[in-house]
C-alpha cells in the first residue's frame, strides 16, 4: 500500500503533463495547419501559364478545347 502513493503521485503528473504538453502543441500547429489551408484553397484559384500571354495578361479570347477519342470506341459502319 506504501508504493501506491508515489505512484499516483507520478501517474498524475504525468497525465497533467501530457495534456498541457498536448495543447501547447495543437494550439501552435493549428497555425501551420491553417496557414497551408489557406495556400491549398488559393492554389485551387491559380492558372496554368498557358492561359496568359507574352505580357503576362491573362486571354479574354475564346480557347480551344480539345478531347482526344479513342477511335475504336467509335466504329463508322455505314
Amino acid at each position: 500500500m506504501e508504493a501506491t502513493a508515489p505512484f499516483l503521485f507520478i501517474a498524475f503528473f504525468l497525465t497533467v503533463g501530457a495534456f498541457i504538453l498536448g495543447g501547447v502543441l495543437v494550439w501552435n500547429l493549428k497555425d501551420i495547419f491553417d496557414m497551408w489551408y489557406e495556400n491549398a484553397g488559393y492554389a485551387k484559384h491559380v492558372l496554368h501559364p498557358e492561359m496568359f500571354d507574352e505580357n503576362g495578361e491573362m486571354y479574354r479570347d475564346d480557347l480551344l478545347r480539345v478531347t482526344f477519342v479513342d477511335d475504336e470506341e467509335y466504329d463508322d459502319e455505314d
